[in-house]
């Protein structure tokens, strides 16, 4: 269950970032419903302990900045000057 989770949680924020407008109250309910699932894990025992290391740090830094070079790119490229 926990992929498809995330799955969700990470589209539901990709998807975000093409609105203008955030809506408040589908994003308190994805969120709850990712915390709610880690909470019911923990209780029974099933969660996998996380690994917070310098190998995840790096990984997270050298993903965000491929996240906003491209996104960067895409203004630049799709952003048509007046």
């Amino acid at each position: 269950m926990r992929p498809y989770l995330l799955a969700v949680i990470v589209a539901f924020i990709t998807g975000m970032l093409s609105l203008s407008v955030p809506y408040k109250d589908p994003t308190y309910l994805i969120l709850g419903l990712g915390a709610a699932y880690l909470r019911v894990a923990a209780a029974e025992g099933s969660s996998v302990p996380q690994r917070f290391d310098f190998r995840l740090v790096r990984r997270l830094v050298v993903l965000s900045v491929a996240v906003l070079l491209g996104l960067y790119v895409f203004d630049t490229v799709f952003i048509q000057k007046g």
